[in-house]
């Protein structure tokens, strides 16, 4: 038989039964707050990978947008210089158009 273990600030003496299963208890206690901190070391370790992750993807989202845009801005120039080249060929057609009225009625004059 155990020695009967005391109960602090009192005289009385514990039933060995009870005593066994407070540090049972005690035990099993110690166990689950070692495996909760565990846990949450593990989950603080997924949520920064998870936000490393995001950050990743929102920079690859960020870069295809900076190249996409990029890109829209090379075609939107290029449309502009052949839109520019379409009106220069437009006004030297109206100048030779209107050199040839000139000369026509210089004709008729003459």
């Amino acid at each position: 038989r155990t020695h009967p273990t005391t109960i602090e600030n009192t005289n009385q003496t514990m039933d060995p039964t009870i005593a066994a299963i407070i540090a049972a208890l005690s035990a099993r206690m110690d166990a689950l707050e070692s495996e909760n901190k565990e846990l949450r070391r593990q989950k603080a370790e997924e949520q920064t990978a998870k936000s490393e992750d995001l950050e990743a993807k929102v920079s690859a989202k960020v870069q295809l947008a900076s190249d996409g845009k990029g890109k829209a801005e090379k075609v939107y120039e290029q449309r502009l210089q052949a839109a520019e080249a379409k009106v220069e060929k437009q006004e030297e057609k109206i100048k030779a158009l209107k050199a040839k009225d000139e000369e026509q009625e210089e004709k008729i004059k003459a």
